[in-house]
């Protein structure tokens, strides 16, 4: 398993400056990202696990995503593509908060449960 440099709290050598840049919050496109910064010079290092994740999400708004609608009991049920779930950071256990926005279309808002 690979080691996660950001949860163990290690900084990271600024190849800026030679400095070392210290784990902190960094903000990106809005979003709140995990990053290191140095404190000499201001440069900043995005995690590369959220860079992705951003990534993924600022393409899946430029697209349509289509899923199909099934049925499982009595109930309709949709299943996303995973990298729908994992730009959202979606889990088991998650609920979808459901709003009608038109005629035929809604929004959905997710409230993680582990947060």
């Amino acid at each position: 398993m690979v080691k996660d440099l950001w949860k163990e709290k290690d900084e990271l050598k600024c190849d800026n400056c030679g400095s070392w840049a210290k784990p902190t919050y960094l903000s990106l496109e809005g979003h709140k990202v995990r990053g290191w910064k140095c404190s000499r010079c201001d440069m900043e290092y995005i995690h590369p696990e959220d860079a992705q994740k951003i990534l993924a999400s600022n393409k899946l708004r430029k697209q349509m995503v289509e899923v199909k609608v099934g049925k499982l009991g009595s109930n309709q049920i949709m299943r996303f593509p995973q990298e729908v779930t994992h730009a959202l950071n979606v889990h088991a256990g998650d609920l979808a908060i459901i709003k009608l926005s038109g005629k035929d279309s809604f929004q959905v808002k997710i409230k993680h449960a582990h947060k």
